[in-house]
């Protein structure tokens, strides 16, 4: 049950994927978070639309998380952090839809 992220209305093409293990490990931090500052929730059983200007926002907030939590960053977390630096610099809006 994890969440498939494409490019907006674009869904042949999978662009990424959050693992259930990488969204449990950020629903109540990252994720409470980013719906306090953005009001969207990322919904990990159904479709979120998410903006690049989201996408830097989500990415900040990974990266904050990061660097307190020191060595103990996982390689998923790592990816995605890379993956939504691409998505903001690219102005790509992105389609994530959970299971």
């Amino acid at each position: 049950m994890a969440i498939d992220i494409y490019k907006r209305k674009d869904t042949r093409n999978l662009r990424f994927q959050i693992t259930d293990q990488l969204y449990n490990s950020i629903e109540d931090t990252i994720i409470a978070q980013f719906q306090k500052k953005t009001g969207v929730y990322i919904d990990n059983y159904g479709t979120t639309i998410l903006t690049f200007q989201h996408a830097r926002i989500l990415k900040e907030l990974l990266e904050v998380e990061s660097k307190s939590a020191g060595n103990d960053v996982s390689k998923e977390t790592e990816m995605l952090i890379a993956f939504l630096s691409d998505v903001y610099n690219n102005e790509t809006d992105l389609d994530l839809i959970g299971d």
